[in-house]
């Protein structure tokens, strides 16, 4: 099985040229306690992540959502040469990850706004029930 590789400052020039293509949103974001992973983060969707692992011969790419925002997709995930440009694994990014990913994250916005409704529902009905009903009655 393949092991992961340690970033070097190339793969990062790499990752931090990629950033600014995708979209203005998007940024580099160095993991320190992990020598061989990157993130691209979103300054939108803070909970949104493009996760970057380095192996032997290629790229593992990956969007995800935090588990603790949205938990119920699993990470899109693609390969990108090491060789390859950042404007072209940009264009994979945006060609092969992003579109899957933001239904995903638009099914969380969705998931999320629901359960915040129903949460204020059940505060109001308890506020109505404490205000109006007392044990005695």
């Amino acid at each position: 099985m393949p092991q992961n590789r340690k970033l070097n400052s190339f793969n990062m020039a790499i990752f931090i040229a990629i950033a600014p293509v995708l979209e203005d949103d998007w940024f580099y974001s160095q993991i320190q306690s992990y020598s061989s992973y990157g993130q691209l983060c979103n300054r939108t969707s803070k909970h949104a992540y493009s996760g970057i692992f380095r192996r032997e011969h290629h790229y593992n790419l990956s969007c995800g959502i935090e588990r603790g925002y949205y938990s119920h997709v699993a990470p899109i995930q693609m390969r990108a040469a090491l060789h390859q440009q950042a404007h072209a694994i940009a264009a994979h990014i945006q060609r092969r990850l992003l579109p899957d990913f933001m239904v995903n994250l638009d099914i969380a916005r969705l998931y999320l706004a629901r359960k915040t409704a129903t949460q204020e529902r059940h505060r109001w009905l308890v506020s109505c029930m404490q205000k109006f009903c007392s044990i005695s009655s």
